[in-house]
């Protein structure tokens, strides 16, 4: 994502912190992604192990995926709003 360079004298504080409110949606968005992928790969490799050690990583796992539903429950709360408080628009999004 290229990065903008805004400056408050050249756009208004409102389209600043939309740009901005956007990036952290989308870094968000990567690290829900993230959280998914390891703990799909931490399963992969928990079922070539012996059952106790399987629970361990599985569990590790299953805190991996809680942690991503964390980070899609939060792009889902922010995502649909603009920093003045009204909703974006389709186009926005």
């Amino acid at each position: 994502m290229p990065k903008l360079k805004l400056s408050f004298e050249q756009v208004p504080l409102e389209t600043v912190m939309e740009t901005l409110l956007r990036e952290v949606v989308s870094f968000v968005q990567g690290n829900a992604q993230w959280w998914d992928d390891a703990a799909q790969h931490l399963d992969d490799i928990a079922r070539n192990l012996a059952d106790h050690e399987r629970r361990k990583w599985r569990l590790v796992a299953a805190c991996y995926q809680e942690r991503a539903q964390l980070h899609r429950d939060l792009v889902a709360r922010v995502q649909p709003w603009g920093a003045n408080g009204t909703p974006l628009t389709e186009s926005e999004r």
